[in-house]
Parts: structure tokens; sequence; C-alpha cells
């Protein structure tokens, strides 16, 4: 018995009465290639909105846009360092703000993270990185002019821009662990250390 398949299968206007298992789809449904995107998502972005503390200062990331690269308000591409062999999502949050130097991170912006490569890279203004800056990643790219703020993402494969949200101060390890005992303190001080 020959079963011949069409090629350019298009979806029904109106639906069945009956529905059949295998549901045919339009072209703007999710095909057999994005559905290795959604597997490989669920394997990379572990965590959609990381965050990560260094120096008493919280730095908070949510993932701003899937399959695609962070771009700036006039769709221009960021200056990078970036790292190989990371694991996912939430490691390239790590190593962008705990990896660097510390005066990078006044000009950091957040980063694109390379699924399918394991690669991080972490953005930065215009005219950040240079040779004395940037010897701790294990590539950098300083021909880009993005600058200011994450305003957009340009369509790029298994590639997850992530945009810095904000950043706190939380103290440092122990600082600030209970309101009552730093007025105690300075109230002590204030008498005299009575």
């Amino acid at each position: 018995m020959f079963l011949f398949i069409s090629q350019s299968r298009k979806p029904t206007r109106k639906p069945t009465r009956k529905p059949t298992r295998k549901p045919t789809r339009s072209s703007r449904s999710s095909s057999s290639k994005s559905s290795k995107s959604k597997n490989s998502s669920s394997r990379c972005v572990d965590d959609k909105k990381p965050s990560v503390t260094r120096s008493g200062q919280k730095y908070k990331f949510e993932i701003y846009g899937n399959n695609a690269q962070c771009v700036d308000g006039k769709n221009r591409r960021y200056e990078y360092g970036e790292y190989k062999k990371v694991k996912n999502f939430s490691k390239c949050a790590d190593a962008c703000v705990k990896d660097v130097r510390s005066s990078l991170l006044d000009s950091f912006r957040g980063y694109d993270f390379d699924c399918r490569n394991e690669r991080c890279r972490c953005l930065y203004d215009r005219g950040t990185l240079n040779s004395r800056n940037s010897n701790r990643f294990d590539k950098t790219n300083r021909n880009e002019d993005g600058k200011g703020s994450i305003r957009d993402a340009k369509k790029k494969s298994d590639m997850y821009c992530a945009k810095l949200e904000s950043i706190k101060f939380v103290g440092m390890k122990g600082e600030f662990d209970v309101d009552e005992d730093v007025e105690t303190e300075f109230t002590r001080t204030l008498r005299g250390g009575i």
C-alpha cells in the first residue's frame, strides 16, 4: 500500500467535529526546530530571574529575550567579555558578576547566554573594555557600539538575553543581620558605651 503525504499541509479554517491526534499546524506555530529550542531552553535556562550578590550588592536579572541577543535603544549590540564552558543561564549571571574586575560592574548591562555552545557574554557599554581590565575573559569583542540600558533583542538561535534589572545594597555578610542590633550599637555609642 502506498501512502502519499503532502509536504505543504495547511490548517483548516473550521475545526472538525472529530479532531485527530495530530492536528495540522499553521506556519506560525512551532515546528520541530523550535521544539528543539524549547528543550534546550528548559535545559539551559534554569532560573528566569537569577540574582547574584557581590560585596554587599545584589544584582537581579530577568530574561529579556528567548532565541535573541541583547541590543540597546538604537538596535546596537554591546561589547562583551566571553566565558566558555558555562553550563546554564544562572551560572552565566554568577560569572558576569563574581568573576570580573569590580570596576567593570559600573558599565555592566546584562548578558547573552549561548546555550548550544555554553558561552556566556557579559555585556558592557562601548568603550568600557580595554587590555588592562579584560584579561579574565576567554575572549572579548570591543567593536560594538551599544550603550545604555538593554531596550530590545535581535533574533539569534539558542541565545538568551538577560537584562540587569536592579542593583540593591543588601549589606555585607552578617553586617546588617538584625536591625535592632544596629540600633542598639548606635545607641550605646551615643551613651558613651554604657
